[in-house]
Order: C-alpha cells, then structure tokens, then sequence
C-alpha cells in the first residue's frame, strides 16, 4: 500500500472518530447536545466575544444548503482548536487544511470550530454510489468557521455498513487535493513543509 493512501487512510479515520486530546493539540469546546455555550462566552486569546454555537450552526446550515446540499443529520460540533504554525504540518490538519479554498496564513492564532453533518444531493454521491445498492455510503461534511465565519471544511463518504473506508478528505464540494492545487500529493507535501517549516 502506498504511503499516500496510507496517510489517506489515516486522516479519514480521525475525521470520522477522532482523537484524544494527548495525541493532538485539541481545545476542546461543548457540544450543544452536551451544554450551551452563552453569546457572552469570551475568548482567551483575543479576547473578542466568541459567537454563539447556535449563530455558527445556522452559518453553517446556511452555507450547505446555499451549495444546494439537503441536511439529514445534523451532529453538532466535532469540536475546536488554535490554528498554530506548528500545528499545520501535523496530520490531520495538513490533510483538512489542504483542500481549503483559504490560505491557513490567515487564521493562525484564531480558533477555529468545525460543525460536522450527513448530506444527500452532495457531488460525492456520484462516485461513490452503487446502482443496485444507492444507500452503502453516506456523505458526512464537516464546515470550519473561525471567528463565526464560514471558511471551508471537508467531505467524506462513510460507509453504512460499519467498514472502515480507505480514502482522505475531500473539499466540502468534493474535490481531491489533487484537483484543486494541480499537484500530485508528493510535490504538494513537499510545497507545504518549505512553506510552513
């Protein structure tokens, strides 16, 4: 197996279950099933007045359904981090940040928090949908906002059945790394340390 697929493979399985606080720098913040955040809930590290969880998933929603996605399932918040230098160069996140139509340059220091849904009428549906058998994968979308703002996210195809899937993020519109810089993931990689190192 290739080290591509297997760093693919890796990042798909973080998104979809995710990881512990000790194995990545992760800030936690609530769920809204598990505890509502205040609109006067404050930032540390700016100390600018963080949006409301209710605010940023109705931006969330908005953006889906303004791609003409339809929400299924809405999972709440998958959670949140600072976006460091240091941070970009690990996985998952190069992986995430790689199919941004943003330059992470932009938001370092800044929380970002990313809202995670199942979507139909999604372009991934195409690719991975069997014609006997429409229903095998669902298309899961995570939607990154910093700030309250809506600045990209990822898309996956999970399978229903419970298999592990093989493959990494793709953007929220389902395009590869590959699509959106032009490069082959060895020369993009190769790009990204000489940026970010």
């Amino acid at each position: 197996m290739s080290k591509f697929k297997l760093i693919v493979i890796g990042c798909a399985l973080l998104a979809t279950f995710g990881c512990s606080n000790e194995m990545l720098p992760v800030r936690e913040t609530p769920t809204v099933e598990n505890e509502k955040q205040t609109e006067t809930e404050v930032e540390p590290d700016n100390g600018k007045v963080a949006p409301d969880a209710d605010y940023e998933q109705q931006q969330a929603v908005e953006y889906l359904e303004s791609k003409g996605y339809d929400i299924i399932t809405a999972k709440g918040s998958s959670g949140s981090y600072i976006l460091e230098r240091s941070t970009i160069l690990e996985e998952p996140y190069s992986g995430i940040w790689a199919v941004q139509p943003v330059d992470p340059d932009h938001y370092f220091g800044k929380s970002i928090t990313t809202y995670s849904y199942v979507v139909t009428n999604h372009p991934l549906e195409e690719i991975y949908s069997v014609a006997e058998h429409p229903d095998v994968y669902e298309i899961h979308v995570n939607v990154m906002l910093s700030e309250g703002e809506v600045i990209g996210g990822t898309s996956y195809p999970v399978p229903t059945d419970g298999s592990v899937m093989m493959g990494g993020f793709y953007s929220v519109d389902g395009q590869t790394l590959e699509e959106i810089s032009g490069l082959l993931y060895t020369e993009w990689i190769d790009l990204w340390k000489n940026k970010y190192q």
